[in-house]
C-alpha cells in the first residue's frame, strides 16, 4: 500500500496528495505495530509532501506526522520546521508542526512545549497537557519546572504531569497527595485517569489505598474495577483484601466480577 502511494503521489491532484499525506499517519501507526521501524518508503513520501509547492500539501504531511510521529522521522526535522515557520500556515498545523518537533527531541520545540504548559490560558496549558505522553519527559523538564506545574488549577494538567514524572523519575511521593485529592474529588473527570496511575505505582502508592478501596462504592463501573485493582496490586497480601474482592465479585459488571474472582484465585490459591 505504500509503494503504491508514494508512486501516485507525484501525479497526483493536490487533493489527493494531501489526502495521502495525512493518510502517511494512519500508514505509520499500521507499520509501527508490526515493527519499530518506520519503512523507508514511507518517510520518503512524507518528504516529498514536506517539500510540495502546495502549502495545503505541506500542511497535510505535517498532520500526518502528528498523527503518529516515529523516531525516524529526525530526518525531516528541517522541513516540520519550515512548515512551523511559513506565514500561510494554519495555528492548527503550527501548533501540530511545533509538537512533532517537540517528540523528535528539537531543544527550541521542548521550550515551546514548556511555555504552552505555563500559558496563561487554561486551555493552552490543557491542550499542552495531552501532548506529554509522546513526548521525552526528561529532556521536557529541562525547560520547565515540572513540580511546579504539578501545583496547576486544572486536574488534567496535574494528572499529565503526575504520569510524566512517575514515568520519568519512578518514585516521585510528591505525586501521590496530587493524584489523591483528584481521585476523592467527584466533580473531577480525571478520577479514572488518577485511579490508573495510583495503580500504577503499586506499593509505592499504599498511602492512597483507603481512597481507591472507597471507588467500591461508585455507580461508575469502571471506578469499581480499579478498586479491584488496587487491592490487587497495592494491598497484595493483606488480610482486608479477601472482603474488598468477595463483595465486589458478585458485581453487576462482568469485567469488575472477573477481576475480583480472579483476584480472590490469586489470594486463595483456588
Amino acid at each position: 500500500m505504500i509503494v503504491e502511494a508514494s508512486s501516485e503521489f507525484a501525479e497526483a491532484i493536490k487533493g489527493r496528495r494531501i489526502s495521502i499525506a495525512i493518510q502517511c499517519g494512519v500508514f505509520c501507526e499500521q507499520a509501527l505495530v508490526e515493527s519499530s521501524v518506520c519503512p523507508t518508503d514511507l518517510l520518503s513520501l512524507w518528504k516529498l509532501a514536506l517539500k510540495d509547492d502546495e502549502a495545503e500539501v505541506r500542511q497535510a504531511a505535517v498532520n500526518g506526522l502528528y498523527y503518529c510521529t516515529p523516531a525516524d522521522a529526525c530526518d525531516l526535522s528541517n522541513q516540520v520546521r519550515r512548515v512551523a515557520d511559513e506565514n500561510e500556515t494554519c495555528p492548527d498545523r503550527q501548533r501540530e508542526a511545533w509538537v512533532v518537533l517537540a517528540r523528535l527531541g528539537e531543544q527550541d520545540a521542548l521550550h515551546w512545549l514548556a511555555e504552552q504548559l505555563c500559558h496563561d490560558d487554561l486551555a493552552t496549558r490543557e491542550q499542552a497537557a495531552r501532548e506529554l505522553p509522546s513526548v521525552d519527559g526528561t529532556k521536557l523538564a529541562r525547560h520547565v519546572d515540572m513540580r511546579n506545574v504539578l501545583k496547576d488549577e486544572s486536574d488534567h494538567v496535574r494528572v499529565a504531569v503526575a504520569r510524566m514524572l512517575w514515568d520519568c523519575e519512578s518514585n516521585v511521593m510528591d505525586t501521590i497527595p496530587v493524584l489523591v485529592g483528584v481521585l476523592t474529588n467527584r466533580l473531577s473527570e480525571q478520577r479514572l485517569d488518577a485511579a490508573r496511575l495510583l495503580c500504577r505505582m503499586k506499593q509505592s502508592a499504599t498511602v492512597a489505598l483507603p481512597s481507591l478501596i472507597a471507588l467500591r462504592d461508585e455507580e461508575d463501573w469502571t471506578l469499581r474495577l480499579q478498586a479491584v485493582r488496587a487491592v490487587r496490586m497495592i494491598a497484595k497480601g493483606d488480610d482486608f483484601v479477601l472482603d474488598v474482592l468477595t463483595a465486589l465479585s458478585n458485581d453487576t459488571n462482568q469485567f469488575v466480577a472477573r477481576d475480583a474472582r480472579e483476584g480472590i484465585h490469586e489470594f486463595t490459591g483456588r
